[in-house]
């Protein structure tokens, strides 16, 4: 037997040992089995695209996109390679790279209401909510009983400032799925105060009942707080929030001061006042400035302050820095090159 044959051949026995152990969850055995795969034969497509997989399994999307890449290459026209290289570019941090991705996807395959979904959360993810709003209503021409479009539609509306449109199709999405425990928390945090006692109602019935699940009973409970608070109600209004903070410790588990403390210091050692000092007032730097700070604290206000100048532009709120946080925890880099050679994933 030939060497060529020799590797092909092993490289197949790998393949079916790495699906065999993904089918059982060993994927990091399966992501062995497909990176040897694609060592012995770097020609073989379903090396690729299944190492690609795996890693998307574990979460590791940065590590996936070189593996789609390289499947991508091999068979240009299959979708489900495209798919899940749009899916890893967006994850790993870069939506712009991911946008032509899902577009193409999209193109491909027309009917995949989670494609053009995904394509929406990537044009929301660059502050594109005109594109966003028309993906959405092409699609609801065609099916106008989907309660994912509608909601998709209403948030976009929501961080595109239009409260009457979102609230519109808010009301949409719970007409096709009544009980839908997102959207009417969309609704109720919209309305406030001005929310209807039989909506009012929906949401406090779908609190008690014991399948409500604790994502669900959260946003509830956290909206209905602000309605009561709203009305001045506020023993009704702690009542919803210490069940909402309930349902979220559930989820989260409870919250690790000890941690939260080493991080503020490791912040405040490594960006004291004196990391600052050497800075000049007024700068022609066009690198990005973050403006961070606590909920409520100000910042959008700095913000709109700084955007007001011809020269500035204002990104809204961006995930940057929680993302930064995700993946540094307290190793923060003190070096502009780490955090620009980062990969973020949400």
């Amino acid at each position: 037997m030939k060497p060529h044959d020799t590797h092909a051949a092993a490289a197949a026995a790998l393949l079916q040992s790495g699906r065999t152990q993904a089918a059982r969850g060993d994927f990091h055995g399966a992501c062995d089995s497909f990176t040897q795969a694609t060592r012995l034969a770097p020609d073989i497509f379903d090396a690729w695209f299944l190492l690609g997989i795996v890693h998307m399994r574990n979460t590791r999307h940065a590590e996936a996109l070189p593996a789609l890449q390289q499947a991508h290459r091999l068979q240009p026209g299959h979708v489900d390679a495209l798919r899940a290289l749009a899916d890893a570019t967006f994850h790993a941090g870069t939506p712009a790279d991911a946008l032509p991705l899902w577009q193409q996807v999209v193109a491909a395959r027309p009917e995949d209401l989670e494609a053009r979904l995904r394509l929406g959360e990537t044009c929301n993810r660059l502050g594109l909510f005109d594109a966003e709003t028309r993906l959405y209503l092409e699609a609801l021409e065609k099916a106008p009983a989907q309660p994912d479009l509608w909601l998709a539609l209403a948030q976009c509306h929501e961080d595109a400032g239009d409260k009457t449109a979102a609230i519109d199709a808010y009301t949409q999405a719970l007409q096709y799925r009544p009980g839908w425990a997102t959207a009417l928390a969309g609704l109720l945090s919209l309305q406030r105060k001005d929310a209807s006692e039989a909506l009012l109602a929906r949401a406090s019935a779908l609190m008690e009942q014991p399948a409500t699940q604790d994502r669900e009973r959260a946003l509830l409970g956290y909206a209905l707080g602000k309605i009561h608070d709203g009305r001045g109600e506020a023993k009704a209004a702690m009542t919803h929030w210490r069940a909402a903070n309930a349902a979220r410790q559930r989820l989260a588990g409870a919250h690790d001061f000890a941690a939260t403390e080493r991080n503020v210091d490791h912040l405040i050692a490594a960006f004291g006042t004196g990391a600052f000092n050497h800075q000049r007032v007024g700068s022609h730097d066009a690198r990005p400035v973050f403006v961070v700070g606590m909920p409520r604290s100000g910042t959008t206000l700095t913000e709109q302050i700084i955007a007001a100048h011809p020269q500035a532009h204002g990104c809204g709120e961006l995930p940057d820095i929680a993302l930064m946080i995700k993946k540094f925890g307290s190793n923060w880099p003190t070096d502009a090159a780490a955090l620009t050679s980062a990969q973020l994933e949400p």
